[in-house]
């Protein structure tokens, strides 16, 4: 059973996510099962401080909180995410060389599987759609899923970058040139597939810190542990600095979807001085007061003959930035806890050394949606985190590097 558990683990799981987004956390208990089955060692204490002292701040946000028992349940959601973070701890290290070079085997055969499907999706969505609505007699109109332009969306694209992190280490460290062409051309596709520009950036940042830190070990890890503690202490000087309009009047072209993203982090800043210190409690961005309402902009820029128009919700569900959000919810004190959090990972996990290169990587390319796509907390988002960061421990120790194959 724990055998079988495993290759759904890397096999079956990353197929299912680009077309279920939400069932990383899934995938994520199939791993510990997995773990429980083998007997493997569970569980880990470093780190059990401060994950109590974040759990306690958040839960008792709940005192100042818009909606206490939003706040409560969010916490008892990330306490079950913090379990399994702990627990992996363990799992990861216990793994032997010759299962290490099975479990990847199984999963580039995944990950292939999986980047397969959004280039699938684009060349035959149209005649898979007709296939799907004559078998089961169903008017394409009438169903949400086959009246859809795709089967994947801009999710599938940031979750196959991150996870493919691992792949493109493994496929140097074999240097299996071909397949590494082929996973690449999959990856670019999904993203221009799905617009994904988070996705673009991610693995933009994640190959730029990878091979910064291969060639300056140690001078990148101080500048990854300076930035990760300035990103969220900082953050509000974003909306503070930037103009908006002048931006979106000066960039030909400019997405309507990034000025929606600077509307909102300007709404999240007025609502963070009105609670500089504590914030309005913990996952209270999807019931701030006013953040319901909706605005329209439209003006003449340079570069259009008709006007840019734009128009989104103030605040739909968070503020798409997790520096902001940790504001916005638990204050200035929540950003300094935050700031401690990911100085205390790259310390951790970044280390001086060529072996760490993948990780300061990954590190870098989750940072990106982190700030500019998904909610802080969201569980699908943190177990997809983990269950990667999870994935790069347990690869051979040669792929980790890869720069040196």
């Amino acid at each position: 059973m724990a055998a079988i558990l495993l290759v759904l683990q890397s096999l079956v799981t990353l197929p299912l996510l680009v077309l279920m987004t939400k069932g990383t956390v899934v995938a994520l208990a199939t791993m510990l099962l997995a773990a429980a089955m083998r007997r493997q060692h569970l569980g880990d204490k470093n780190g059990l401080p401060l994950v109590a002292l974040i759990l306690l701040f958040a839960g008792a946000s709940a005192i100042w909180a818009v909606d206490p028992s939003d706040t409560l349940a969010k916490t008892m959601q990330l306490a079950a995410i913090f379990a399994a973070m702990l627990a992996m701890r363990g799992y990861v290290d216990a793994w032997s060389e010759s299962e290490r070079e099975t479990l990847i085997r199984w999963s580039l055969i995944g990950w292939g599987v999986a980047a397969t499907i959004p280039a699938i999706d684009a060349v035959l969505h149209k005649p898979i759609v007709a296939l799907i609505s004559a078998v089961a007699g169903v008017d394409p109109r009438a169903s949400k899923l086959l009246s859809s332009n795709a089967f994947v969306y801009k999710n599938c694209a940031v979750i196959l970058t991150l996870t493919g992190l691992p792949v493109f280490a493994e496929l140097l460290r074999r240097r299996r040139w071909i397949l590494l062409g082929a996973a690449a051309v999959l990856l670019v596709v999904a993203i221009l597939y799905t617009g994904s520009s988070s996705a673009l950036m991610a693995l933009f940042a994640g190959i730029l810190a990878w091979g910064l830190h291969w060639l300056c070990p140690r001078a990148m890890r101080w500048a990854m542990s300076l930035g990760v503690v300035a990103m969220p202490l900082a953050m509000p000087l974003v909306p503070m600095l930037i103009d908006r309009v002048a931006v979106t009047r000066a960039i030909p072209h400019f997405p309507p979807s990034f000025y929606q993203r600077l509307e909102i982090w300007n709404f999240a800043l007025e609502r963070i001085r009105e609670r500089p210190i504590l914030g309005w409690g913990f996952d209270a961005a999807r019931a701030i007061p006013g953040g319901t309402d909706k605005f329209q902009v439209s003006f003449q820029v340079p570069w259009m003959t008709e006007f840019y128009e734009t128009s989104t919700q103030f605040m739909p569900l968070h503020p798409h930035n997790g520096g902001l959000q940790i504001w916005l919810e638990l204050g200035g004190v929540g950003a300094l806890l935050l700031a401690f959090v990911l100085w205390r990972l790259v310390r951790t996990q970044v280390g001086p050394g060529r072996e760490s290169s993948l990780m300061a990587g990954f590190v870098a390319a989750a940072l990106v949606p982190s700030t500019v796509a998904f909610g802080i907390a969201q569980s699908w988002w943190l177990a997809l985190l983990l269950f990667t960061w999870a994935t790069i421990k347990a690869l051979p120790v040669g792929s980790k590097a890869s720069g040196n194959q």
